[in-house]
């Protein structure tokens, strides 16, 4: 259950969010009625002299808004979990980064199973395929790897959940999805759990 307190708060990060990118999209100092002055180059890469000797200001205006906005909007979700997850456990944090020592033979197995999700889907048990990885962290030997967790939750009792949450395609390298639809995981998320030990909570909220 979300208090009301977290309520407001995510409330007023949303009003804040969207009132910031009404503002950012208002100050570009130009006529929305006047055609844009043409540019010879652009250190950002977006050049569009043939929509820009055509479309005023103003309608150029509204279409890289929602461009940016609907970019920008995949931000919100991760800060509207961690605020709701702060207000349960110990921490939470977005873009929590992690380094650690993960074994050859570790890496070989994760690939191995990526590959073998990517053709057939996701027919085992996540915690079963965790577990199978962190068998094969033993030993000496390994290289240091980093990964970067979308959110990071330490609870109150000490365990620590790295959570992706979301892809940007479906190629074998970075997507797992559970056969039922209702997860998607990226390869550095078993990495994650990997370096730390540390087994996945069960999974009962989608993750899209």
């Amino acid at each position: 259950m979300i208090t009301k307190e977290v309520r407001n708060t995510i409330k007023g990060y949303l009003e804040g969010f969207i009132q910031g990118m009404v503002d950012e999209a208002k100050q570009n100092g130009f006529d929305p009625k006047q055609l844009r002055p043409l540019r010879s180059e652009s250190k950002a890469g977006d050049l569009k002299p043939f929509h820009e000797s055509l479309l005023p200001d103003g309608i150029l205006r509204v279409t890289e808004f929602e461009r940016s906005f609907s970019t920008k909007l995949g931000t919100t979700f991760e800060e509207c979990a961690r605020l709701i997850a702060k207000s349960v456990h110990k921490n939470a944090e977005r873009g929590y980064r992690v380094r650690g020592i993960i074994t050859a033979k570790a890496v070989k197995r994760i690939e191995a199973i990526t590959s073998k999700i990517g053709s057939g889907g996701m027919k085992s048990k996540y915690p079963d395929l965790v577990k199978e990885v962190i068998e094969l962290s033993g030993g000496n030997g390994g290289v240091e790897r980093g990964s970067i967790a979308d959110l990071y939750i330490e609870t109150k009792s000490g365990k620590e959940w790295f959570l992706k949450s979301k892809v940007r395609n479906r190629t074998k390298d970075n997507v797992w999805k559970r056969q039922d639809g209702s997860c998607k995981f990226r390869q550095s998320l078993m990495q994650n759990i990997q370096k730390r030990k540390h087994f996945m909570p069960p999974l009962t909220t989608p993750m899209v």
